[in-house]
C-alpha cells in the first residue's frame, strides 16, 4: 500500500512544529495498517520535509520505503543552495527515484501530481486553503477515491 505526500511549499517554522507530531503520526498509523511506501513529489517546502521525516522514521518502522517523484531532470536547477543540499541529502535516503520527464515542459508538475495520486491510495497533506498545486494534487486524488489526511487541521 503506498500513500503520497502533498503540501505547500512556503511553511512557517513555528507551523512545521506544529504539523510535525501530526505527520509522524499519520505516517505511524498508515505504516501499522500496511502502507509501506511514501512518495515525495521532490519539491521545496512539505515535499521535502515529509520526505526527511520518513528517512528519519525507517529504524522505528522496518521496511518503511522513501520514493521521489521527480517531475523532470533538473527541476532543482534554479533552487538557492540551502534547498538544494536538503533535496541532494533526501535523494541519497531515497529508495527510488522515478524522473518522470527529461525536460520541463508546461504541466509537468501537474503530471507528477497525478502519477503520485494514481499510484497510491492514500494522501498525506498539508493544505491550509486557497489554490495551486496542492489543492490540484488534492482533488484529484479524491477524485481517484484515495484516502486524504490534512495534518494541517485539528
Amino acid at each position: 500500500m503506498v500513500c503520497c505526500f502533498t503540501g505547500h511549499r512556503d511553511i512557517k517554522a513555528d507551523d512545521l512544529r506544529r504539523i510535525k507530531p501530526r505527520l509522524i503520526g499519520s505516517i505511524e498509523s498508515l505504516y501499522r495498517e500496511g502502507y509501506t511506501v511514501f512518495i515525495s513529489g521532490a519539491a521545496i517546502g512539505f515535499d521535502t520535509y515529509a520526505a526527511a521525516v520518513t528517512a528519519s522514521m525507517r529504524a522505528a518502522c522496518p521496511g518503511l520505503k522513501l520514493w521521489l517523484a521527480v517531475p523532470f531532470r533538473g527541476h532543482d536547477g534554479c533552487w538557492n543552495e540551502p534547498d538544494r543540499s536538503r533535496f541532494l541529502a533526501i535523494s541519497q535516503l531515497c529508495d527510488k527515484e522515478i524522473v518522470l520527464s527529461e525536460r520541463y515542459y508546461r504541466g509537468c508538475y501537474q503530471m507528477r501530481d497525478r502519477w503520485m495520486a494514481e499510484h497510491s491510495t492514500a494522501c498525506i497533506a498539508c493544505y491550509s486553503g486557497g489554490g495551486g498545486g496542492t489543492a490540484y494534487t488534492i482533488a484529484y486524488a479524491l477524485k481517484l477515491g484515495l484516502r486524504v489526511i490534512n495534518i494541517w487541521d485539528d
